[in-house]
């Protein structure tokens, strides 16, 4: 009984397992295993690929497949506007004809097609899209080159003025008009471009991206003006990126949803698995793999 207190004395805490008093700590484990830079380049390359893959399947689709300017947009409206009489494929169909109107009519100004061929229903109006930019290109040289012919004329004129004050003033005037021209030739063949822009078709993957994008930025700015439930608030914004977006993707650009989530599906399979590989070796046996070596199981 004597040496019972020095026993007790005697009894140091040497150390605590804080991972096993508190287990839940081990999920921080799960940020320096994110972390590691072979996975984040994986991830980059997978986010590219598919970026990529989306661009070509554009460059590649039928014209006539591919989706109208802010066409997402437009059913966004639509959906909400919830008329039970409405047809959104008709809505389609009626602005892709309308826009086929305007390009003719465009086409027909810049003197690239005839009066005839702007009625003919098989001429390619949207096919001409490169025609128009050269056409808009060359306006723009012309107009830059009649400013400098306007400008050398009126400055040997105003050089033939013998009062130094008056021929300053009239150089000056000339430099004046000069500069505010040339910005204005700038934004009429701007303001050309972007009208062509929202009648020709565009890309389904290029028109959903940006989309999305955009309803990303929307939650982003609701949260910085706490914004959260009225229109272009967050809940509007993750409600459109999860819900009209891909309804507008899947139920009137069908094929090319399947092929995309095709393609969609391959690159996670792939990628998602060698960064799914490094990161079960790197937290069971403390061990980093080399990307070839994680890319090799994945795909096999």
């Amino acid at each position: 009984m004597a040496d019972e207190p020095q026993m007790q004395q005697n009894t140091v805490l040497q150390a605590i397992n804080w991972r096993e008093v508190f287990p839940f700590t081990h999920i921080f484990r799960a940020f320096r295993v994110a972390v590691h830079p072979s996975k984040l380049v994986l991830g980059l390359v997978a986010l590219l690929t598919l970026y990529v893959g989306g661009r070509i399947l554009d460059a590649v689709w039928p014209v006539a497949s591919k989706a109208n300017y802010h066409e997402a947009w437009a059913y966004e409206a639509f959906a909400k506007a919830r008329d039970p009489s409405a047809d959104f494929a008709q809505k389609i169909k009626a602005d892709r004809k309308a826009n086929r109107d305007t390009m003719a009519r465009k086409l027909q100004k810049l003197e690239l097609i005839t009066a005839a061929q702007a009625q003919d229903e098989a001429t390619d109006i949207f096919g001409r899209e490169a025609e128009v930019k050269g056409k808009f290109q060359a306006m723009k040289v012309d107009g830059f080159k009649k400013a400098d012919d306007q400008k050398k004329k009126d400055t040997d004129e105003a050089n033939k003025e013998t009062d130094s004050a008056k021929k300053e003033k009239a150089l000056k005037k000339i430099d004046d008009d000069d500069k505010a021209l040339r910005p204005e030739v700038d934004q009429k063949i701007a303001q050309g471009l972007q009208d062509m822009k929202a009648v020709v078709p565009h890309g389904v993957f290029g028109q959903f991206f940006e989309y999305e994008v955009t309803q990303v930025n929307v939650v982003a700015r609701g949260v910085f003006t706490n914004n959260w439930l009225v229109t272009g608030g967050v809940v509007d914004g993750v409600t459109n990126f999860f819900s009209v977006g891909p309804r507008w993707l899947w139920g009137y650009h069908t094929v090319y949803a399947v092929l995309f989530t095709i393609l969609f599906l391959l690159v996670w399979a792939v990628f998602g698995g060698a960064i799914a590989r490094i990161a079960a070796v790197h937290v069971a046996r403390e061990e980093k793999i080399a990307v070839r070596e994680a890319l090799r199981l994945s795909v096999s």
